[in-house]
């Protein structure tokens, strides 16, 4: 009897952990790296299951956000769903002297968004000299 309650408990615990776990999963954010050149910056996102209709790319300098939208199509109810269906993910570019104009967003075959932003001569990475004007004091 006490050997029924404990695996019963034991079962229940698991379940729980799992359920849990599966939860924190489907919140994180996707992975990312950003690579640098001489002359763009290249952000390559995981988006395992995405097709290009479920991924929204948004420039707001220096920032890239890119969102992914999945539909999952099943023979059966859920029970446990542990994939997660929405992520997105931010990256902020080093510098402002990026051309969002010429970026380019491209899907590969194996899951990965390459988004590439091609650098600009000008920006503002570089100090602005402001020089005062006299005024009452």
């Amino acid at each position: 009897m006490f050997q029924d309650y404990v695996t019963a408990a034991g079962r229940a615990m698991v379940e729980t952990l799992g359920r849990t776990s599966s939860c924190l999963y489907a919140r994180r954010p996707l992975a990312v790296d950003l690579l640098e050149s001489e002359d763009a910056y290249l952000a390559v996102f995981d988006a395992p299951g995405a097709t290009s209709s479920s991924v929204a790319v948004e420039y707001e300098a220096p920032t890239i956000t890119v969102t992914v939208d999945r539909s999952r199509e099943t023979p059966g109810e859920v029970r446990f769903g542990g994939r997660p269906l929405h992520q997105s993910r931010s990256v902020q570019l080093p510098t402002s002297a990026v051309d969002f104009d010429g970026a380019t967003a491209e899907l590969t075959g194996n899951g990965t968004l390459h988004v590439q932003i091609p650098k600009t001569e000008s920006g503002f990475d570089e100090p602005i000299r402001i020089d005062p004007t006299e005024g009452d004091a």
